[in-house]
């Protein structure tokens, strides 16, 4: 069955389901994760140049385009401009690109409304504890919207063809939004969003303005994460458990569903080809009403990611939101 997509306000067409590569280890695994996913239909890969799997995504689709598995316009793939890059805009996507071994990237989004300037080797850092990396980030005061108008600069240039933004709150969407001389809207904005922490008002202002929500950690990190409220087991939620007996799936595929019928596109990470081909496997039911309410109505306001390291930096993003 073929991927649902969505029409992105540049009107390019985005597949609801890509297989994200966050914390997958550039090397065989991500590799092999790829694979996995085009054999099961996945068509829309999100990588980013922070996740340090540019170029084994690149590598292994270039692979399967020379071998006649799949075409590159049959192929979307989003990659992420980091905080550290907001004031070198064009050399970073150059960069990415390079990678990526593509012409073109299909959605470039500025990951954190943040901009950062870094002491070390970032990149290199990932699969550090989070505080071993933030002591090599110092805050910057390059204002998003002035990255803004570079990335579409990108756009006139042909290497990008739709922008957007990630991790962005009401308050700096709308902002971005009614620029003055604003020549491309953003497409999207990739955040946060599970049963746990809903996001409902980010995701209202999205869709009423005509940017696509897009959901990472849609599963909670696998569903096991520790915090300060004790541990979080989202797959082993017992309302999700019950639902995902009563249709028959996977807890799992009961709240990438949930997501799908919000109209917000999803992007599991996964390893296990059993998974990517589960997490594939959302359109042959349908979440009653009922259900779909009492999924939200798990809502705890309660993040997985702990960006809290972040509260004095410019543009802290869970600052106050405002109306759109």
């Amino acid at each position: 069955m073929a991927v649902p997509t969505v029409k992105l306000s540049s009107g390019y067409d985005m597949p609801m389901v890509g297989l994200g590569t966050f914390d997958l280890k550039p090397d065989s695994t991500a590799a092999a994760a790829v694979s996995a996913s085009l054999q099961a239909g996945y068509r829309h890969f999100d990588t980013a140049w922070i996740y340090n799997t540019e170029a084994t995504v690149g590598n292994t689709l270039n692979q399967k385009i020379r071998d006649g598995d799949v075409t590159r316009e049959e192929l979307f793939v989003t990659t992420k401009l980091f905080m550290t890059c907001a004031d070198r805009v064009a050399e970073a996507a150059r960069e990415s690109l390079d990678d990526l071994g593509l012409t073109y990237i299909d959605l470039y989004l500025i990951h954190w409304p943040m901009a950062m300037t870094v002491t070390g080797d970032v990149r290199g850092s990932i699969g550090q504890p989070v505080a071993e990396i933030m002591k090599q980030l110092k805050p910057s005061d390059r204002d998003y919207v002035d990255t803004w108008r570079d990335m579409e600069k990108l756009v006139d240039e042909g290497l990008v063809r739709s922008i957007g933004v990630s991790n962005f709150n009401v308050q700096q969407l709308s902002r971005l939004l009614n620029t003055p001389g604003l020549r491309y809207r953003p497409v999207c904005n990739q955040i946060e969003i599970h049963p746990y922490h809903t996001n409902g008002e980010l995701v209202e202002c999205c869709h009423r303005t005509g940017v696509v929500p897009v959901s990472f950690s849609t599963l909670g990190r696998g569903g096991n994460y520790s915090d300060s409220r004790g541990t979080m087991t989202l797959l082993q939620d017992p309302v999700l458990t019950s639902l995902a007996t009563k249709y028959d799936k996977t807890a799992a595929q009961v709240i990438l569903r949930w997501c799908i019928q919000m109209n917000v596109a999803v992007i599991p990470k996964s390893s296990n080809p059993d998974r990517i081909r589960q997490n594939m496997q959302l359109f042959d039911f349908q979440l009653s009403g009922p259900d779909m309410a009492a999924i939200s109505a798990l809502n705890q306001n309660r993040r997985v990611w702990d960006i809290s390291l972040w509260k004095d930096f410019p543009n802290f993003p869970d600052s106050p939101s405002t109306s759109i």
